[in-house]
């Protein structure tokens, strides 16, 4: 397994574990139908890498983004926003997959008033390494 299908897998246990949370999906890019989801509902969709300066010649180190989109009622919406990252933070390292983690930033995305639901998004920066030519 790869260090970034590893740091998934942690991260898709890390938004499992949080209470009341429906439906998980990572690494999946297929259309959801919003009256068949289990809300609130919660999608990891990967970003682009860039390789990291690195005095380590042996290791490659990336710098990988990361995107948890939620959508949940909007009564629910600062409390889930708080769950998910209260969740993705309580080990930046992921199991010891990452070098670090952190927040850098969100947005919301919609809001459909005549449902009640919002989508948002938070965005993640995760620092991860391997040895060269070894993902």
């Amino acid at each position: 397994m790869s260090v970034r299908s590893s740091i998934l897998s942690s991260v898709e246990s890390a938004l499992e574990g949080i209470a009341g949370v429906g439906d998980v999906f990572v690494g999946k890019y297929e259309q959801a139908d919003l009256e068949q989801l289990t809300l609130p509902a919660l999608f990891v969709l990967q970003g682009s890498d860039q390789e990291s300066p690195n005095e380590e010649f042996g290791d490659e180190v990336w710098e990988w983004d990361l995107l948890v989109e939620t959508w949940c009622k909007d009564t629910e919406a600062e409390t889930v926003f708080a769950a998910v990252h209260t969740a993705m933070g309580a080990d930046s390292t992921f199991g010891g997959n990452a070098i670090e983690s952190r927040r850098t930033g969100s947005m919301i995305l919609s809001l459909d008033p005549g449902r009640g639901i919002i989508a948002m998004q938070q965005m993640f920066k995760i620092t991860y390494s391997h040895p060269n030519g070894q993902p």
